[in-house]
């Protein structure tokens, strides 16, 4: 899908788009959408749930999430096309595919994706938020599912393009064959003895503060620790201890790594 972006320099103006051409409701909305991310509208005139253009199109072409740009905020993960509003999509194949949009109003709430415990019903979901001054990245999930697998899955869904000033939380998965790529959300197989999660923080804002929080430590199993490890700074972190931790960052755009291990006491150790 294209898009255009238009910069302003007054906020809320008014732009006379002339005169538009009404989409029929009869069928399904058809665009050819390449393989990667695209931006997309919605061509109705009323709200469409991503589960039904999931449905229709072909739900394994797709990643599981869309993703709306908000500003400084970085992105919301949601649930609906709105109206005049636009979204990021991944086709997760190798080529081309033919996106259907159904003409079936949603009357349900549209939302950004937070009831983590939807996210992974079976398991458990830990939420994490960076944040330079205002700007922020706040939608990165890890966890685990039954449902899920220790390589690629649809559970698992990629962190979008990173857009003017920016903070950048992902899980790197380069070994992940033709889903090689860096994601935001995360997702293991339950865990017995213990397992790590590794991923970056990539910032074009130097010398500032760099804030994380920790969100839901509380759906891990009670007999697994949760530690963070800061390699840079050869730092460990109980995040059950403290859900904050904070650092300066010194050099723009510089890849700064970082491990969460869960699991029990003998694989932290």
């Amino acid at each position: 899908g294209y898009a255009y972006w238009i910069i302003v320099k007054n906020s809320n103006p008014s732009i006379d788009a002339a005169n538009g051409v009404t989409v029929s409701t009869a069928g399904d909305f058809t665009m050819t959408i390449p393989s990667g991310w695209s931006q997309i509208g919605n061509p109705f005139n009323f709200n469409v749930s991503w589960e039904s253009i999931k449905a229709a199109t072909g739900a394994s072409n797709l990643e599981s999430q869309i993703h709306k740009y908000t500003g400084s905020t970085g992105y919301d993960t949601t649930n609906t096309l709105v109206p005049w509003e636009g979204y990021f999509i991944r086709n997760i194949t190798s080529g081309n595919i033919t996106l259907r949009i159904p003409p079936d109003e949603y009357t349900g709430i549209s939302k950004a994706v937070g009831n983590l415990k939807k996210m992974s019903p079976d398991g458990w979901t830990i939420q994490i938020r960076a944040r330079i001054g205002k700007i922020a990245d706040n939608n990165n999930f890890f966890g685990t599912s039954p449902d899920a697998s220790d390589e690629f899955d649809m559970l698992d869904f990629s962190e979008p393009p990173p857009i003017g000033d920016y903070v950048s939380l992902y899980f790197p998965h380069k070994d992940w064959s033709e889903q090689a790529r860096n994601y935001t959300g995360d997702f293991r197989q339950p865990i017995e003895e213990g397992t790590a999660w590794n991923f970056n923080i990539e910032t074009n804002v130097n010398d500032d503060l760099i804030e994380l929080e920790f969100y839901n430590i509380e759906s891990i199993p009670y007999d697994l620790n949760a530690v963070l490890f800061d390699i840079e700074r050869f730092k460990e972190i109980n995040i059950r201890d403290d859900n904050e931790y904070e650092f300066r960052n010194r050099h723009t755009k510089d890849v700064m790594p970082f491990k969460l291990a869960i699991g029990s006491n003998e694989y932290i150790e």
